[in-house]
């Protein structure tokens, strides 16, 4: 994931720094969830983003809050 990850965020990135930001923010995910690339393929997207959304409706019902990746 690292590789393809970096090598996709290079055109994109305005500094060294925001690319190695970006990687890391994928590796805390991957560290909560498992093989990022493998998820967003057999999952998609917007899947996994649900696993970590909390609406109103879930504080109302004191649901809790997904595990945070920070």
């Amino acid at each position: 994931m690292k590789l393809v990850f970096g090598i996709g965020l290079q055109p994109m990135a305005k500094v060294k720094k925001t690319t190695g930001s970006r990687v890391s923010t994928a590796r805390r995910v991957e560290d909560v969830v498992g093989d990022l690339d493998a998820i967003l393929q057999s999952e998609g997207k917007e899947a996994l983003l649900g696993r970590f959304s909390y609406s109103v409706d879930d504080q109302r019902r004191e649901a809790l809050i997904p595990r945070p990746c920070l």
